[in-house]
C-alpha cells in the first residue's frame, strides 16, 4: 500500500494504491475538515469529516482511489 499527499492551492488530494493481488482495508488520515470527492469513481467520497478525522477504507486489488478536498462535487 503507497499513500501520499498533494497540495496545489486551496486543494488537496489523498492517493492511496494498492499493488497487492487483494482488497485492503485501512485507516486512512483525513487531514482537513469538509467533504474529500473521490475522483476515478466517486464511489468512495468521504463527507463530514472533521480534521485529522480517520475512516477506514477498502483499496481495490491492483488499483487505486484519489480523494480530493476543495473541488466542487
Amino acid at each position: 500500500m503507497l499513500l501520499c499527499s498533494r497540495a496545489a492551492g486551496q486543494s488537496f488530494s489523498l492517493v492511496a494504491l494498492n499493488f497487492t493481488d487483494q482488497d485492503q482495508t485501512v485507516l486512512l488520515p483525513f487531514p482537513l475538515a469538509g467533504d474529500y470527492l473521490e475522483e476515478l469513481h466517486g464511489e468512495r467520497n468521504q463527507t463530514g469529516l472533521a480534521a485529522n478525522e480517520e475512516r477506514w477504507v477498502t483499496i481495490p486489488s491492483n488499483y487505486g482511489c484519489i480523494w480530493t478536498h476543495g473541488v466542487a462535487p
